[in-house]
């Protein structure tokens, strides 16, 4: 039997240990560069030799090993990677692709991909590159098997930058900003987020969802193309108990099918001030996730279509530029009651089309029933003309807050064409240079202004004979090409008409 020297067996084996982990002894920095996952282990897994290869020890060690590292363009199996304070991530755009491991992998408990993040930030002063996402949605269990998660353990994080993502087939959202690790209840607060545009493809739930958070800029969420293949929200923000409200966020443009403002514990939290440049809401752009979002303890489907925008529980919301088309109950729907001083919602410009058409539907255009004040400084906006003994619709109606005041509505520069009374249940707001064409007068919709008080409605421009008040009092009417008896006919109370069509000029009653 042939004998081997000592000396030649250690080598043999250090040789073998290194060949096997090669990766191992590069995962350390090198200057200023960052380090590469490839040399802590990653491996593309769009090449068939490494197709199931796990990259999530690789990326943590790199992680470990500096506040650098890049991931550069390829296929990278991960689970869970938890971004921790100072780092920053570089990336190749959307060609560094990062794939959630299925639960059904080799190796993998049933339950490994429930309510579980793919990247989660937890620190402050992190820097992630734009990337692409995709997840597992038919095949792993829950609802919060987001792209991003960014949620503090505990106290404080800030200074967050995040790039582009495109998320596709997630079990979640595409980026969840929330204050609580994963909404389990930790009071942990989230600030100074920005992010450039988020969007996908087949998710299961929202495009984004803000939670908490304060001191939000975004460049967009949503797109043309895929901003509506979602089965909840396009952007969703939604304070929970756990959650600080969600507060001085900013954004250029939301384009999808639906956006929301609704505070889940209120009265305690609204969602505070929002300002977003554009947004483009159409239900034509909606399509159904596959496997569909629905309620665990119903079985309805949360996919919706009929809404645009739903405000519940909030602050203030200002749109430059809003067009929605295509919602079959309401374009905008506010109904819960606001605190005083709540509330309130503006438009810069306002454009509708084919909203509210549906015909069993008691809703108006804009249903603001919880809104202190709306705001609408020029737009138009189209309503079914009724036929045929249907219905008339409203073009918008305001309601009362939580101490009984009435919705101030003040709307400029307007088209209306179609539907029955352009205003109902608001005082103390304005209508400035209204123009209403087609307008049909029903046992509904008897006036134009129904239930509208201490209000001035001046140059108002009528295609057609129409009662203008309907109950209500004293507003005063400066500039209108209705003639006397249609201003008087049905009115219950007093009201000041100055430069009727006919020039009468009658003093308060």
């Amino acid at each position: 039997m042939p004998r081997f020297s000592p000396c030649l067996v250690l080598l043999c084996l250090v040789v073998t240990w290194a060949a096997a982990t090669p990766a191992r002894a590069q995962c350390a920095p090198k200057g200023a560069a960052a380090l590469d996952v490839r040399a802590c282990g990653a491996r593309d897994a769009s090449q068939p030799a490494f197709a199931q290869h796990d990259s999530s020890a690789a990326i943590r060690s790199a992680l470990a090993a500096s506040k650098l590292i890049e991931i550069p363009a390829g296929t990278w199996l991960v689970s869970q990677i938890v971004i921790p304070t100072g780092t920053t991530i570089r990336t190749h755009g959307m060609s560094t692709v990062l794939r959630q491991l299925p639960a059904s992998m080799p190796g993998k408990p049933g339950e490994a991909n429930r309510d579980f993040p793919m990247i989660l930030v937890q620190g402050s002063d992190v820097e992630l590159g734009s990337f692409k996402a995709v997840g597992n949605s038919s095949l792993d269990r829950g609802e919060w098997n987001h792209a991003v998660s960014i949620a503090s353990p505990a106290g404080s994080i800030a200074r967050i930058r995040l790039g582009d993502v495109f998320g596709e087939s997630l079990r979640g959202d595409v980026v969840m900003i929330d204050g609580g690790v994963g909404g389990r209840g930790n009071a942990g607060t989230v600030s100074q987020v920005s992010f450039g545009t988020i969007t996908g493809h087949n998710v299961l739930r929202s495009m984004m969802s803000i939670n908490g958070g304060t001191a939000i800029r975004g460049v967009a969420v949503g797109d043309a193309a895929t901003g509506g293949h979602c089965g909840y929200r396009t952007l969703d923000l939604e304070p929970n108990h756990w959650n600080e409200a969600p507060d001085d966020v900013v954004i250029g443009a939301v384009v999808g099918g639906s956006l929301q403002l609704a505070s889940a514990d209120f009265p305690a939290k609204v969602v505070g001030t929002v300002t977003i440049g554009s947004v483009d809401l159409s239900s034509a752009r909606q399509q159904r996730p596959v496997p569909d979002y629905v309620d665990g303890k119903t079985g309805s489907s949360y996919f919706d279509t009929s809404v645009g925008l739903i405000a519940s529980g909030w602050h203030k919301l200002r749109i430059d530029e809003l067009s929605i088309a295509g919602k079959s109950r309401a374009a905008i729907m506010a109904p819960l009651s606001s605190r005083p001083g709540d509330g309130v919602i503006e438009l810069g410009r306002y454009q509708g089309s084919a909203n509210a058409t549906d015909p069993g539907s008691p809703y108006p255009e804009i249903f603001c029933a919880g809104c202190g004040r709306l705001r609408i400084e020029q737009g138009a906006s189209s309503l079914p003309v009724p036929s045929g003994g249907a219905t008339a619709k409203y073009f918008v109606s305001g309601g009362r807050d939580s101490a009984g005041t009435l919705t101030v509505l003040e709307i400029a520069r307007f088209t209306l064409r179609g539907g029955g009374a352009f205003a109902a249940t608001s005082a103390g707001g304005y209508f400035r240079n209204i123009v209403v064409t087609d307008s049909v007068e029903t046992p509904t919709t008897a006036a134009l202004f129904i239930d509208v008080s201490n209000s001035v409605i001046d140059k108002l421009q009528v295609g057609g004979a129409r009662t203008l008040f309907f109950r209500g009092a004293n507003n005063v009417v400066m500039r209108t090409d209705l003639a006397q008896p249609a201003l008087r006919r049905g009115l219950a109370a007093d009201h000041v008409v100055l430069g009727a069509a006919d020039g009468a000029e009658p003093p308060p009653r």
